[in-house]
């Protein structure tokens, strides 16, 4: 069904735009997530009994396992595909977000958010930066840019509705709820991929002119007797 989604999309659209607007969420999530964590610093203070400086320095493992675990995420990538690497990457993190929500001690805070939730946070970090180069050359800049927009949305997104939850319901509620979010939009990230430009039929000439015959193969419709010509992008046409 998903499948027939993507395809349907793919006949109404570039598919490279659609890929843009996951990579756009996914940038959404991962960002979103790791500047929330200040929200997080007063409740932390208290339930941990740990000072602004020790809770920085949660912060700032997490920072740095995201762009470290960057050379790994991007070994998964070229191994398994965009689609289960984002699948992956986001249950990771939201695995690392639940555990923070029931962590009793500093150094379980410490691991399930600076270490787990920092590695899926870089699974998603690279599937959503290094994925627009295979479907984009012509209008990569405009991509591009809709692609990193996710940091600033993500930023007056989820910050403040985490704000908003720990006063309504308690700090471990509100770190459920933006788990239950980066869930939900790793879902609509690994919905949208396609590890393939062919996996949909999308037709690369519309951004590498060059390789606008790239897809085609000798496979004929079924039916088809002629002998000249391929299918490409779902069209019977000359090679």
């Amino acid at each position: 069904m998903v499948q027939d989604f993507r395809v349907a999309l793919a006949d109404r659209v570039y598919y490279g735009w659609v890929v843009a607007i996951a990579c756009f969420v996914a940038s959404v999530a991962v960002f979103g997530t790791t500047y929330a964590f200040g929200v997080f610093y007063d409740a932390f203070i208290a339930e941990f009994g740990a000072s602004r400086s020790v809770l920085a320095f949660v912060f700032g493992l997490q920072t740095a396992v995201l762009y470290a675990a960057a050379v790994g995420a991007g070994r998964v990538i070229e191994r398994w595909g965009q689609r289960r690497a984002a699948a992956a990457s986001g249950a990771t993190l939201v695995a690392g977000l639940v555990w923070t929500a029931f962590a009793r001690f500093y150094v379980e805070l410490l691991l399930a958010f600076g270490v787990v939730a920092a590695v899926g946070m870089s699974g998603l970090y690279i599937v959503g930066y290094a994925t627009l180069p295979a479907w984009f050359k012509r209008r990569r800049g405009a991509a591009t840019g809709l692609a990193s927009a996710g940091l600033g949305v993500g930023l007056v997104v989820i910050p403040p509705g985490a704000d908003y939850a720990v006063s309504a319901f308690g700090w471990r509620s509100a770190m459920l709820l933006v788990a239950a979010a980066v869930g939900l939009m790793s879902i609509v990230v690994v919905s949208l991929f396609a590890d393939d430009p062919a996996d949909v039929g999308a037709d690369l000439g519309v951004e590498f002119p060059d390789r606008a015959a790239a897809h085609c193969s000798d496979r004929r419709p079924s039916g088809s007797s002629s002998s000249v010509g391929c299918w490409c992008s779902r069209r019977f046409s000359p090679c």
